[in-house]
């Protein structure tokens, strides 16, 4: 994939990113955002910290393994954090929605607006992590929030819909 990179013209480092020589070498100093997208969720951490360290004007973007691992990017200052299967299981949802008869449309909506509370809710939570009575709490207030939006999503739908739409 290296090779394959650089053929194309692609100036392609390869090493641990975990060690400082390898990002100064790669343009750290002088790049604005640094990508860290590996899958050791120790490695990932341990890369943000050293950039943190010798780095500061680097913007840093993060794939997050899981939800611990998004609260620890949190935890060191990464506001953009990318849920690794979040975006590919809202596409599957709503391809679900399509085929269960929901208009392409609706199924759109009804994923966009669940992704908007899921993120809201994660905000929500990261404060409270460490606190599980907390945590659960807010967990719990966030579901039944969704639960009262989704009801009312299909009270409109279902009054909107033509007499004998369901015969």
């Amino acid at each position: 994939m290296i090779e394959a990179a650089r053929s194309f013209g692609y100036r392609v480092f390869y090493g641990d990113a975990s060690r400082l020589d390898l990002l100064r070498t790669a343009g750290a100093a002088s790049a604005k955002v640094l990508v860290v997208a590996v899958d050791d969720v120790a490695q990932s951490l341990a890369i943000v910290d050293l950039a943190h360290a010798h780095f500061p004007q680097l913007q840093i973007v993060a794939r997050a393994r899981d939800v611990t691992h998004w609260n620890q990017l949190r935890d060191r200052g990464v506001m953009r954090v990318e849920r690794e299967m979040f975006e590919s299981s809202l596409r599957s949802a709503r391809s679900v929605l399509e085929l269960m008869g929901h208009g392409a449309h609706e199924a759109r909506q009804s994923a966009m607006r669940f992704r908007q509370h899921n993120l809201e809710l994660f905000e929500k939570m990261h404060p409270h992590y460490k606190d599980r009575a907390k945590l659960i709490a807010v967990v719990k207030q966030g579901r039944r929030q969704l639960e009262e939006q989704m009801a009312q999503e299909r009270e409109q739908r279902a009054q909107q819909r033509p007499p004998g739409w369901d015969s």
